[in-house]
């Protein structure tokens, strides 16, 4: 069997069915894009709970955008038990990431100063954090 085949194959017995956004994937590159898709995206074995996979997808998917994929990767968080208000907030964030880069990138900061700004930022926070949990 070769490689499509086996590509095949394997997407009916993890999916019961081939999709066909996958049927009609070029042939020549779905054994790469399915066994990404599966080992990544479909994969429960990874370091970010799928969960939270599903709201960083929306939120791309939002900024790209890609209305398939935000259809997607709702359902997916949705299923796994994310709350209208987490779908809310990852699109919200996606936002702010765009408002934020545009200026930044916009007027130029420099990137020198930023970074500097960024990491008080963090030692401050982790300061607030290390003194309310020694109350």
């Amino acid at each position: 069997m070769n490689s499509y085949d086996s590509a095949i194959a394997d997407i009916k017995q993890s999916l019961g069915f081939v999709p066909e956004f996958l049927a009609k994937f070029p042939a020549s590159a779905l054994p790469g894009a399915w066994k990404e898709f599966k080992n990544v995206e479909a994969s429960r074995d990874t370091a970010i709970a799928p969960k939270y996979k599903s709201l960083i997808g929306l939120a791309v998917a939002a900024q790209i955008p890609c209305k398939y994929c935000i259809i997607a990767d709702t359902e997916f968080a949705r299923a796994d038990g994310a709350t209208d208000a987490e779908i809310g907030e990852a699109v919200a964030m996606a936002g702010l990431v765009r408002h934020w880069s545009t200026w930044l990138n916009g007027t130029q900061v420099s990137e020198t100063t930023f970074k500097k700004d960024v990491d008080a930022i963090v030692a401050g926070a982790k300061k607030a954090q290390k003194s309310a949990s020694l109350k």
